[in-house]
């Protein structure tokens, strides 16, 4: 077992298979490919406002604000705190808008640049910022998928000053005892130790903003995605976490945001008073 209570896995073979997506998926060059084109048609159609929280040129926001604003999503997007940006999520921001909704796509600097500890102090002034574009009124709804489902649970350990008013907390294959990565490939540009891992690892840390929190994982992920989010519940049982099993794999499970009928999105727009379109 990990000092966290999770089943410790030695071979690298096995880490690597249960924690690297991009091994587990034979299908991800192509979803992140269509990702990509999607996003630049998503901007295409409508231009984003940049916001930026930090002097860093990675410390922006893509802004998509609603006409008739009636609640407000943050996203944070993954790819292990080392690739990917929000220029690969800007499709999300179309079905949020529809149901009055603005968008936040939260975009912060990568490993081995910066360590992970400073990713998540970026995502702190990045959603502090955010929050400070909206109406003070305007309902707040956090997501965040795979390294950015670690960081939206980040956000309820150690939460910005001001704290935001968050209507809700959604983590998508979230990675919460960053332990294990330290066995994988992924490490060659978080570079964590044990020392930086245990201090990151929010199995051991107790939540301080209280709000609704909902941690889903894609019913075909490998078995390490779904201990990893069970454990976060019963540690954090406080906040009466809800698990979900949503999409396939760990990719198409994003997707499942963007749909109005999946029970990810109903989740967020209940939180926000919305209705789904």
């Amino acid at each position: 077992m990990t000092p966290s209570g999770l089943p410790a896995l030695d071979a690298f073979d096995d880490l690597e298979r249960q924690y690297n997506p991009r091994v587990a998926v034979a299908e991800a060059p192509a979803i992140l490919a269509a990702w990509e084109a999607r996003a630049a048609a998503a901007r295409a159609a409508r231009a984003p406002e940049t916001l930026a929280y930090g002097p860093g040129p990675r410390e922006t926001i893509e802004f998509y604000r609603a006409e008739a604003e009636r609640g407000a999503l943050a996203f944070i997007h993954g790819g292990y705190f080392r690739s990917l940006s929000t220029r690969q999520f800007s499709w999300l921001a179309a079905p949020w808008l529809a149901r009055g909704v603005s968008v936040g796509l939260i975009e912060y600097p990568l490993c081995p640049e910066v360590s992970v500890a400073d990713i998540v102090g970026s995502t702190r002034r990045g959603l502090t910022r955010f929050a400070a574009a909206l109406d003070p009124a305007t309902p707040l709804a956090l997501a965040g998928h795979s390294a950015g489902g670690y960081l939206v649970a980040a956000m309820l350990a150690e939460p910005p000053d001001p704290a935001p008013n968050l209507a809700g907390a959604l983590s998508l294959s979230g990675v919460f005892d960053l332990s294990p990565l330290i066995k994988t490939s992924i490490n060659a540009d978080i570079r964590l130790t044990p020392e930086t891992a245990a201090a990151l690892d929010l199995l051991r840390r107790s939540p301080a903003l209280a709000a609704p929190l909902t941690l889903a994982v894609g019913a075909g992920e490998p078995e390490a995605f779904h201990r990893q989010s069970d454990a976060l519940a019963s540690v954090w049982a406080d906040l009466s976490p809800e698990r979900l099993d949503q999409g396939t794999n760990h990719f198409d499970i994003v997707d499942a945001l963007a749909d109005p009928q999946s029970a990810i999105a109903r989740r967020v727009a209940g939180w926000l008073g919305v209705q789904a379109r």
